[in-house]
C-alpha cells in the first residue's frame, strides 16, 4: 500500500496545521487535525506534492536494491508488476523485500 501525506497550513498561522492523508483510511483517527482525501493525488497540491517525492525515493530505492537482488531486475521495473518481475518471481521466489501480504507474490 502507497500512503501520501501533506502538511498543510490551513489558515495562514504558524501554528495551524492539518495533515491530509490521500485515500479513506485515517491511521492517525486520535488527531482532530487529520483529514483523508479520496483521490487526494488528483485533488490537493500537497499530496500531489508528496507523491511525486515519495516515487522518486521509491525508484531510487530499488534501484538501490537491485544491487542486492539482481536477479529481479528491481532496476528496471522498480517494484511494479510486470511481466518480468512476475516471471523472475516465479524463477526464484520472492526475496526478503518482497511484501507476502501482497496475493501474486504470497502465492509463489
Amino acid at each position: 500500500m502507497s500512503m501520501q501525506i501533506a502538511l498543510m497550513n490551513y489558515d495562514n498561522k504558524c501554528n495551524d496545521y492539518q495533515i491530509v492523508i490521500d485515500g479513506n483510511y485515517n491511521f492517525l483517527k486520535n488527531y482532530n487535525f487529520v483529514k483523508t482525501v479520496v483521490r487526494g493525488d488528483n485533488l490537493i497540491d500537497e499530496i500531489m506534492a508528496a507523491s511525486i517525492v515519495a516515487k522518486v525515493f521509491r525508484d531510487s530505492l530499488m534501484k538501490k536494491m537491485h544491487n542486492d537482488w539482481p536477479q529481479y531486475g528491481f532496476d528496471q521495473h522498480v517494484g511494479y508488476g510486470t511481466k518480468y518481475h512476475f516471471n523472475q518471481l516465479a524463477k526464484y521466489g520472492p526475496c526478503p523485500i518482497h511484501r507476502l501480504s501482497f496475493k501474486p507474490v504470497r502465492t509463489l
